[in-house]
């Protein structure tokens, strides 16, 4: 008897038998020594592995023939029959000696999919996680090691082992043999299930064909005699399933099932279709009858779905697979007459259950199958090297290349374009297996399209001249990299495999002999790299096997490509290398004009192209053509120089050649594709540089100027990086990577000791950190501190560099650590006095958490966590900035464009614009080809002034080579210290190569011409000799100019002459400017669809879907169609509209870059232990424990400070995935523009939803009000009676802070527009009604709280109550003047970018302006809860609360309003809690903090009804009598009380320590605390008389005097009107009073979006009803059908569902409530 493990219902253990079938005594003694049950049965399990039974032997057992654990010296044993023992518990299962660990390894990777069934990797879908099985595997397998690794294909899983593993492990055998039960299990079910449909199994000695013929194959299906014969001793694990599943293809066509005739036609797409039909065995069996092949691999298919093995093939494929096993199931189940509700669980049940007499149907569909199948023998390989060899033989015997037409290959992909009609590509030979067959793909196709997508666009920038010479020298270093590439494979065949002759290849070269030598010892040594790996990596006695342009293919992908030098090693594995010739440009700085050695790194912005290309090489090798792994893939640079011509064309003479670090260490091998080393700790250092170096180039490609502080620091940064990489993936020398941190350790100590950022010359101070080198500095220390903790590898080390290692990190290991912390220290004390000037304090001491709810339901501003304070006020300081800045670029704008346009529209840009949408030039394209030939050319004499072609853009040069060169110099300093004599050199260098005016000759051919020399007037274009004929024109063109050149500057990126803003072109531009609808509706659709352009989820990884952490350059990237193809008619032609916004998000960049190193710093400091984070319980109380802190790491508000940065700095609106429904359209966008839809029919348009919130937001302000406080009763009537007198400080007022809660620089683009209908016909114009109301709220609330403010001494707005008696208010130092540029429109509404008024308000600041405009907001959240995009609240970024909180974005502000909790506002600078919460703890309950509490105190329960009721008539009494008795004035005890839980919570927080010391200060807190509570009781009963006062009116009005059942004042149309009015603005009020209409309207529950669908259905329903009532001639509405035709097309369609209910067009509206 066997083992059993009886489990609960619940799957819990209940108890585990023993063999004898008794209750395991074993089991039961390991979890009585303190193991949970499941740990004790993976335990108890190993004593029936088969290496603890050898051990073991017969010794001492229980009664259950167990083995007895016994205790010696306290611990529990085994012991055997030798008299040894084991702990029973803890050993890791040590007991023989070590074996072989590749059985274990293949065990580990059959049972968790990581292989093919040809033994290759498989790429794990994204849905399997292999983070996840990597760390199962590695929790499963103490001493296996698992790593995901990336390709092209994804994410794949390498196994390794440490050195300490045991392949006789016990845990390891455990598992094993759990995998072979479940083999067993699966064989056996499939013979039950063979035989429940009267199929018999035979073991036969041999199997032969319907001749006799013996054939060799395992076993065969034979269908008349209902027979399976398998091979004796043949037979392996997916034979039976596969004969199976034969019988059941057999079923399906017999039933002419569909299913069938699905496989069939979907086979071929399937790995295993290919090994079937290339299979010379089964196309002899089969007799090439494609049928009968295609039923064979289906059959193969469907064994490996019932053995769970993986299935190669697309994701499409996959799920292919699995529908048809689903259907394949319900086949079955149609056949047996069995009903199961899982259908997978219905198939499990027929095909593994024997109970076949319930299945009526089998002979019927038994008696319809014909015909025999086998199973082929596995074939036997010579062995691995040579079963990889044949098949690259088979490659390039099988395939040539042929120049194919792009149509006939199928390729439209737009980076094809460029190069003709023709490619070439991979064709199958006339005489193989693939005749004619053309693979789509190559290798190289993923390199073309990196640079397309990079490039795009700017060879049509380019004259036809131009384009020309671009492509004679691509054809020219085409052709000669072809010949060279020749070259080196014949030299390698000669000295690799002896085939050839040096002079036969010399003289075919095109090298001369001295270049031919060079290339020759290139090969030499490259050779000899090759067999050193051999022979002191794999095997001495090994012979590697060398290939040139070997080929490769990956048929399902249809992708092939050449390797240039393939090694085979004799363990399999193999090394890649590809030849680049290349040519970096000397006007770039990469090359020494005079020796023409490389000096910089060319090579980094190739690296991408690089890991493309070796990537696929790397991915093909090991999943198609069985190489166990890759160990070096690498390009090998060779650097050659072409003669150019004075025109700047190359020729075909080679000037110079230089191969290997001879030349240059930038002539080092590559090391791509992720290429790792056999060691574990040296490939997480590798990952980690990989990482760290990706960011760093993504910092770089910001850069236009290559000069300046910051970019020589990232300069150097990646020159590091990229050295370290190499000399790890290519020498391993750990001490190498350590040096250079013992080089900067006395650098170190004097950057981290120096404070001033400026020397006493006034120059940049080399040893300053900035906030980035803070950041920097610390991202290195963290690497190196990695660094010192490695072990493994250091044992294996050579020993001279183990010895070198080991000093450097003896001398490190105490400098790492203090450096760090003192770095950490710099950063926090910079980042507390940066934020102490902002006025916040407690950075470093004073740190509360943050709960889920306030994380995602509180904006930033009132957060009151220091951190994410000083987050706020940077980014509102940066909005502050933006806001002025644009608005005086609009002004700008409107000014030219005025004057230029005149009533024109925007048809009159067509003057400005080529006929693709780009600027005119102002200069002519023949500058641009001349310069580029003379800097090619070397022509210093074409720079020269007495040529007169370029002159020194004087203003530029003065302005910014002052601040490279002193960059540079602090580079320099930074480097050499104080050898003057280096720094010397160094500098005069680069002076030459960029000091335009004292070394023009030099400079004008380096980056000093690019950037400092502009064209001369002679070269003005003809376009612009037009342009300058008419003033205005030219004014507006040379604003453009002007402003295109700004946003260079901002973005840091050269854009080019003719560029205009890629912007889209919108519904309403393309039909009423363009008049076609067509174009109109593209352009709607579009919306809809995945676009490049889109930055919704911020940039992201376009494999793995993550955020880069990069800013957003916004509109300067081509827009493109839904093929991908550039597609300028999507521009808009609005150029000052495009002109404004794109200067607008240029701008949004740079003052997001110049913070961001201070917000990284604090990111820093979050994630460390540098700070700690103070606890707190639900309602905000401080939770004391023995150092009142929680010490642990800030990981709630690390995550929360994050995604407001994610969110704010990174452009993430969403962090959802994005799913694509089809081939483009985006599931989020489309289920978002629902949203909008169902917003518009909604609320579009509708007056009395407008009336409503208006009224519900007067009566906030009446709350407000009644609080005294901010605004006054008085103030608030003044500001109501400005608003209806249209007083124009109200207006001047509210546009000069840009109060508003809109986006600011998008109302004046749109205002901006020069055609009327598209400055008008916007989006929000849908919500004019509502966004009419909540202007007046927003402009009341701003002018009354203006009314009750002044300005102090310092500039600051101060409560006029804190100012010296008649200090004047806010409105009454405003003055006013009219902007002469403003019109209006004939309701008043503005026509213009502008503002109507220029503002000027006497002794205001601009820190006091932006206070006022905060507080005035603050107060409009109070009223109205309303959000902005400005302060920002985190729930938005989810998808689905962001649909949860569809018509809510308004709860939780004024929820905040009345439930917030007590704390102090930073924004109104004092005390602040919610109404209701004021009202409530100053009532008698609120002494009880609990039930509980309250029921244990000596108060009666009566008592405790007595305080209740008499505080609810007090608050009953003051609502009904208006306040008249005062019966709820502040109880000063109670209130005094939680002031004291206050201060103590805030004891140590620096901003109030002082004062709570103080008592005097301390009681002035107090009084500050009483006024707030006065007037926020005052507020709630407000609330509560405004609710009752409402709720008394609708019921007075809503009689039925003439008792016939209906209400009066519903019976005529004004009647109803002014009820819904009424009734509307109750239910805005009374939404917290009556919890009723807080439910009722649907605020609370669901996502409102579903009502949309909801009412769809009702269309279909109605549409069907009313057609037949049409047909039938039946009335269109009664009583029994009350909804009439049209009546929900109305409803769901904006605008009509307004004008409908406006005019009650339909029956039903009369009844309807709003």
């Amino acid at each position: 008897m066997a083992c059993r493990i009886i489990r609960n219902d619940n799957n819990t253990i209940s108890k585990v038998l023993a063999k004898n079938g008794k209750e395991s005594r074993l089991f039961k003694d390991i979890v009585e020594l303190g193991y949970d049950k499941e740990t004790a049965l993976k335990k108890w399990a190993l004593v029936y592995t088969p290496t603890f039974k050898q051990w073991f032997g017969q010794g001492n057992v229980d009664i259950n023939g167990e083995p007895r654990i016994v205790m010696v010296n306290q611990d529990p044993v085994f012991i055997s029959d030798s008299n040894s023992t084991k702990h029973a518990t803890e050993n890791l299962g040590t007991f023989t000696s070590k074996k072989d660990p590749s059985p274990l390894l293949n065990n580990i990777k059959q049972r968790f999919n990581l292989v093919k069934k040809d033994g290759n990797v498989r790429n794990i879908p994204y849905l399997e996680n292999a983070m996840a099985i990597a760390e199962t595997i590695e929790k499963k397998y103490p001493g296996v090691r698992a790593f995901v690794l990336q390709d092209m294909g994804g994410d794949y899983i390498k196994l390794d082992v440490t050195p300490h593993l045991d392949p006789d492990n016990i845990y390891h055998q455990a598992e094993a043999l759990e995998l072979a039960e479940r083999d067993e299990a699966v064989d056996l079910a499939m013979t039950q299930f063979l035989r429940s449909i009267g199929v018999k199994l035979k073991e036969v000695s041999e199997i032969r064909d319907s001749k006799g013929n013996i054939i060799p194959v395992i076993a065969k299906a034979d269908m008349v005699n209902k027979l399976v014969e398998y091979a004796k001793g043949k037979i392996g694990l997916d034979t039976l399933p596969e004969e199976a599943a034969h019988f059941m293809v057999e079923l399906l066509q017999a039933e002419g099932s569909p299913l069938f005739e699905s496989m069939m036609n979907n086979i071929e797409s399937f790995g295993v279709y290919q090994d079937v039909i290339e299979s010379d065995v089964y196309q002899k069996l089969y007799k090439g009858d494609i049928n009968k092949l295609k039923k064979e691999a289906i059959g193969k298919l469907i064994a490996k779905v019932i053995l769970n093995k993986s299935i190669e093939g697309s994701p499409a494929n996959i799920r292919r697979v699995t529908t048809w096993w689903t259907r394949l199931a319900n086949f079955i189940r149609s056949i047996f007459g069995k009903v199961q509700s899982d259908p997978y669980a219905e198939a499990a049940q027929m095909m593994l259950n024997a109970a076949v007499d319930d299945h009526v149907n089998v002979k019927r569909g038994m008696g319809n199958v014909m015909g025999e199948y086998y199973q082929e023998l596995p074939v036997v390989k010579k062995d691995k090297v040579g079963n990889t060899i044949d098949r690259l033989n088979k490659e390039n015997e099988n395939w040539e290349i042929e120049r194919v037409s792009l149509e006939e290959a199928g390729l439209k992909q737009p980076w094809f374009v460029e190069e003709g009609n023709e490619t070439e590509r991979y064709v199958g030979k006339k005489d193989g297996p693939y005749p004619g067959k053309v693979i789509k793909g190559r290798v190289s196709d993923a390199v073309k399209k990196h640079f397309w997508k990079i490039n795009r666009g700017k060879i049509t920038d380019l004259s036809g001249k131009q384009k020309q010479l671009r492509l004679d020298n691509n054809e020219m270093r085409k052709v000669t990299g072809t010949a060279g590439h020749h070259t080196m494979q014949e030299l390698v065949e000669l000295y690799a495999n002896k085939k050839g002759k040096r002079a036969d290849i010399l003289k075919a070269s095109i090298f001369t002999e001295a270049q031919f030598n060079v290339l020759e010892q290139g090969i030499k040594d490259l050779l000899a790299q090759i067999r050193k790996v051999q022979r002191e990596e794999i095997d001495p006695k090994g012979k590697v096997i060398i290939r040139t342009e070997q080929l490769i293919t990956n048929k399902e992908q249809s992708v092939g490509g050449s390797i240039d030098l393939l090694a085979v090693f004799s363990d399999n594995s193999a090394a890649i290398y590809d030849y680049k010739f290349v040519s970096p440009s000397k006007a770039a700085g990469y090359v020494d004009r005079i020796t023409n050695r490389i000096i910089e790194d060319p090579f980094n912005v190739k690296m991408t192209t690089y890991d493309l290309q070796m990537s696929q090489y790397k991915q093909s090798l090991e999943q198609t053509y069985g190489i166990t792994k890759v160990r070096q893939s690498r390009i090998v640079p060779i650097h050659i120089r072409y003669k150019t011509a004075k025109d700047g064309k190359l020729t075909n003479q080679i000037t110079v050649v230089q191969m290997g670090t001879k030349y240059s260490e930038f002539l080092q091998q590559i090391p791509v594709a992720g290429e790792l080393t056999s060691f574990d700790d040296i490939n997480k250092i590798i990952r980690k540089l990989l990482v760290r170096k990706a960011a760093v180039d993504r910092q770089l490609q910001t850069k236009k100027y290559k000069a300046g502080a910051s970019f020589e620091s990232l300069k150097a940064q990646q020159a590091k990086i990229a050295k370290q990489l190499r000399v790890l993936q290519i020498d391993q020398d750990l001490a190498y990577v350590i040096k250079s941190l013992e080089e900067d350790k006395k650098i170190i100590d004097t950057k981290l000791a120096t404070n001033n950022e400026f020397l006493k010359s006034g120059e940049l101070n080399p040893n300053y950190l900035t906030n980035q080198d803070l950041n920097d500095l610390l991202n290195d220390l963290m690497f190196y501190q990695s660094l010192v903790n490695v072990h493994d590898f250091v044992e294996v080390m050579d020993k001279k560099k183990q010895e070198e290692y080991r000093i450097v990190r003896d001398r490190l290991a105490g400098f790492i650590g203090p450096a760090i912390t003192a770095v950490q220290g710099k950063m926090l004390e910079r980042t507390s006095d940066n934020a102490q000037k902002r006025g916040i304090q407690g950075i470093k001491s004073f740190n509360l958490d943050v709960s889920w709810a306030t994380t995602n339901f509180v904006n930033l501003s009132k957060q009151t966590n220091p951190y994410l304070r000083n987050l706020w006020e940077m980014m509102d300081k940066l909005n502050y900035t933006k806001r002025r800045i644009v608005k005086q670029k609009a002004e700008e704008i409107q000014a030219a464009q005025d004057a230029f346009v005149a009533g024109r529209g925007i048809k009159a840009f067509d003057d400005l614009l080529n006929e693709d949408g780009s600027f005119k030039s102002k200069f002519s394209s023949e500058y641009y080809t001349r310069r580029a030939s003379a800097i090619k050319s070397n022509d210093y004499s074409w720079f020269s002034e007495e040529a007169g072609n370029v002159v020194i853009n004087k203003d530029y040069y003065d302005k910014k080579y002052k601040e490279f060169r002193a960059g540079k110099l602090k580079a320099l300093k930074g480097k050499f210290g104080d050898n003057q004599q280096a720094i010397n050199r160094e500098l005069t260098k680069w002076e030459i190569a960029h000091d335009v005016k004292n070394h023009r000759k030099t400079a004008s051919i380096n980056k000093g011409g690019q950037y400092f020399l502009k064209p001369a007037e002679k070269w003005i274009s003809e376009d612009y000799l037009k342009i300058q004929n008419d003033p205005a024109t030219k004014a507006f063109y040379d604003l453009y100019f002007k402003t295109i050149n700004e946003v260079e500057e901002m973005y840091g990126e050269r854009l080019g002459p003719n560029f205009t803003a890629e912007i889209h072109k919108g519904f309403t531009e393309s039909a009423f400017v363009n008049g076609s609808f067509s174009e109109a509706m593209d352009s709607s659709i579009e919306n809809f669809q995945v676009r490049e352009h889109d930055l919704m989820y911020g940039i992201r990884d376009e494999n793995t879907g993550r955020l880069i952490k990069q800013i957003p350059k916004l509109y300067i990237r081509p827009l493109r169609d839904k093929n991908g193809n550039i597609d300028s008619s999507l521009k808009s032609r609005d150029l000052g509209k495009g002109l404004l916004l794109l200067f607008d998000a240029a701008l949004d960049y740079q003052l997001k870059s110049d913070i961001l190193p201070e917000i990284q710093m604090m990111e820093g400091i979050l994630s460390t232990n540098a700070i700690d984070v103070q606890s707190t319980d639900t309602f905000g109380n401080i939770l004391e424990n023995a150092n009142n802190m929680d010490t642990e790491r800030p990981k709630k508000l690390y995550e929360t400070y994050q995604n407001f940065v994610d969110a704010y700095i990174y452009g993430t609106d969403l962090n959802s995935k994005d799913l694509k429904l089809g081939t483009r359209t985006s599931a989020v966008k489309s289920v978002l523009g629902l949203k909008n839809l169902h917003s518009v029919a909604q609320l579009g348009l509708k007056a009395p939803v407008a009336i409503g919130a208006f009224a519900a937001g007067m009566f906030g302000l009446e709350y407000e009000a009644s609080k005294g406080t901010f605004i006054t009763r008085k103030n608030l009537r003044k500001a109501q009676l400005a608003l209806m007198k249209a007083d124009p400080k109200m207006r001047a007022l509210v546009e000069h802070l840009d109060y508003y809660q809109r986006n600011d620089a998008q109302v004046r683009a749109d205002r901006l527009s020069a055609q009327y209908v598209t400055r008008h016909m916007t989006n929000d114009k849908w919500f004019a009604f509502l966004s009419t109301a909540d202007r007046g709220i927003d402009a009341i609330t701003l002018y009354a709280t203006a009314l009750n403010f002044g300005v102090n001494e310092d500039g600051m707005v101060t409560r006029l109550d804190r100012l010296p008696e008649n200090s004047k208010n806010i409105v009454e130092l405003m003055e006013i003047e009219q902007n002469s540029l403003w019109k209006g429109t004939a309701t008043n509404v503005s026509n213009k970018a502008v503002d109507r008024y220029k503002v000027k308000i006497e002794g205001l600041s601009e820190e006091g302006e932006l206070k006022m405009r905060n507080i005035g907001r603050e107060i409009s959240f109070k009223v109205k809860g309303s959000m902005t995009d400005e302060d920002k609240v985190l729930y938005n970024q989810n998808f689905f609360l962001k649909l949860m909180m569809h018509y809510k974005s308004w709860l939780p502000g004024v929820a905040m309003a009345r439930f917030g909790k007590q704390r102090y506002s930073n924004i109104l600078e004092t005390f602040d809690e919610g109404t209701w919460v004021s009202y409530f703890s100053n009532t008698q309950m609120s002494i009880f903090n609990s039930p509980v509490e309250a029921l244990d105190t000596e108060v009666h329960a009566m008592n405790v009804l007595k305080t209740v009721f008499l505080d609810a008539a007090s608050a009953i009494t003051d609502a009904i009598t208006f306040g008249v008795f005062n019966l709820n004035e502040v109880k000063e005890d109670l209130a005094r009380a939680r002031f004291d839980m206050w201060a103590a919570n805030n004891a140590n927080n620096p901003q109030f320590s002082e004062k709570l010391k103080d008592e005097a200060a301390r009681e002035e807190l107090f009084k500050e605390y009483l006024i707030m509570k006065r007037g926020n009781i005052k507020a709630f009963l407000m609330e509560l008389r405004s609710v009752i006062a409402l709720f008394a009116l609708l019921m007075s009005i809503s009689g039925d005097d003439d008792e016939d059942g209906k209400m009066d004042i519903r019976q005529t149309y004004a009647g109803r009107k002014l009820y819904n009015i009424l009734n509307r603005v109750y239910r805005e009020t009374a939404v917290f009073m009556n919890p009723g209409e807080f439910l009722e309207s649907g605020r609370a529950t669901g996502i409102p979006m579903l009502n949309l669908i909801n009412q769809g259905v009702k269309l279909v329903e109605n549409t069907i009803d009313e057609t037949g009532d049409l047909l039938s001639g039946e009335a269109p509405y009664d009583n029994k059908d009350r909804t009439e035709r049209f009546y929900y097309t109305f409803k769901l369609t904006p605008g009509l569902n307004a004008l409908s209910k406006g005019i009650e067009m339909f029956p039903q509206q009369k009844y309807e409530r709003y």
